[in-house]
């Protein structure tokens, strides 16, 4: 038995945002933090965050991440292997302080569309079906 899923999107016209039930078809663009790794650099600990990012038929060209909400900085990716492909990306800091820590990434594609944030997202898709909006992680620092 097939299954038709929809979700309710904003369209942009003259006289204001029309929503629309669509049917989902396209695969979004989405990066997500899989692992935080830490290792011992001389006196001090290094850190690896690594994860994954996708994105339907044009293809990833840039991973940014953020930790505890301050700048973007610039992931390192795997070469990009064409459309619909998974990459991994990673990104090394050495400036965590023991506690509680939030990292989220951000994804950017070959024509520049970013990943957007769950408010961006909310504003054109009021469904939760298709979720790829930014995911902050919670991660704990020990001493």
């Amino acid at each position: 038995m097939a299954r038709n899923y929809l979700s309710l999107r904003s369209i942009d016209t003259p006289d204001g945002p029309v929503w629309l039930d669509m049917s989902i078809s396209k695969t979004n663009m989405k990066s997500a933090v899989a692992r935080v790794t830490r290792r011992r650099n001389g006196t001090r600990w290094g850190y690896r965050i690594a994860g994954a990012a996708w994105g339907g038929h044009t293809p990833i060209a840039a991973v940014d991440v953020q930790v505890d909400g301050g700048d973007w900085r610039h992931a390192t990716i795997d070469e990009g292997r064409g459309p619909y492909a998974w990459i991994l990306w990673w990104h090394t800091t050495s400036d965590l302080t023991p506690g509680t820590h939030a990292v989220a990434s951000r994804a950017t594609d070959a024509n520049g569309r970013q990943q957007p944030s769950g408010e961006e997202r909310t504003e054109r898709i009021a469904s939760g079906r298709e979720e790829f909006s930014i995911w902050p992680r919670e991660i704990r620092v020990s001493a």
